[in-house]
């Protein structure tokens, strides 16, 4: 029948604690996916607002949301769903589903917004949704802003073994190579993308497709020094005591600004 909408969409809100453990959770975007095979995340949390829930370590709040948003965007439209997903940082909860219908994704998930986050003002005012650079995106675009002729050797791949997978390296040129990896908590995914990205680091001193061997390597690490987690220490210094067996370094980089002034200087 004609004017009635069939398009089934789930949704769910997405919570994140200010201060981990103390209970109190804050929402910072909605994730739907429709019948239809469309996904989305919609980042709820207003940037300019979050001094008053992370105080000094607002900026890094920031960052976190907008890689928790990210990811959860490109998990829900790889997999048309989002009950499997697994948050990449402690803190990070998803709420109950809900089912609706419409005929534009974004629109309902605007609709939920509004209904679930009172902070909510419009996806013009909130740097909106997946668009919210992560701490890797913002360092590309920065070393991009520098200079442009650093293109080439961003992101680049490369075959380390002789097996048809290929490694991704945050940069890469004949003399320094560096990953890029956020550790926010010592929980487990954080822990494992940061090892992996150091072990295709060593790996990359005799990868058979790639003719140079970079004279510096480093694992470069998003973390929070303002108000850091004894944990997170702790995981930090245990990455940097096995980076040191592997003739790597490792510099932890509060934010986006001192990645990229860091990796330019090392780079050029």
């Amino acid at each position: 029948m004609n004017g009635v909408v069939t398009t089934e969409i789930w949704w769910a809100p997405v919570y994140v604690e200010p201060i981990a453990g103390s209970g109190e959770r804050v929402i910072v975007a909605v994730v739907g996916v429709s019948s239809d095979g469309s996904a989305a995340c919609l980042r709820t949390f207003n940037p300019r607002t979050a001094s008053a829930f992370f105080g000094e370590s607002a900026s890094y709040g920031n960052m976190l949301i907008g890689t928790v948003v990210e990811e959860l965007d490109r998990f829900a439209k790889t997999n048309v769903g989002f009950e499997n997903w697994s948050p990449p940082f402690g803190g990070v909860h998803l709420g109950q589903s809900t089912t609706a219908r419409g005929d534009d994704l974004l629109a309902v998930l605007g609709g939920a917004a509004t209904l679930v986050c009172t902070s909510y003002q419009g996806r013009d005012n909130v740097l909106q949704s997946a668009t919210r650079p992560s701490f890797g995106h913002e360092v590309r675009a920065g070393l991009l802003q520098r200079d442009h002729r650093l293109e080439p050797f961003l992101d680049v791949k490369v075959h380390l073994t002789n097996q048809d997978q290929q490694a991704v390296f945050s940069f890469l040129n004949p003399r320094y190579a560096a990953n890029i990896v956020v550790v926010p908590s010592a929980r487990t995914p954080s822990m494992n993308r940061a090892k992996a990205a150091l072990w295709n680091l060593d790996l990359l001193a005799d990868a058979p497709a790639y003719l140079f061997r970079p004279e510096t390597r480093e694992l470069i690490l998003g973390v929070n020094s303002v108000d850091p987690d004894p944990s997170v220490r702790s995981a930090v210094a245990e990455i940097t005591d096995e980076a040191g067996r592997r003739d790597l370094a490792v510099v932890e980089c509060e934010s986006p600004t001192y990645a990229i002034a860091h990796i330019s200087e090392a780079a050029l």
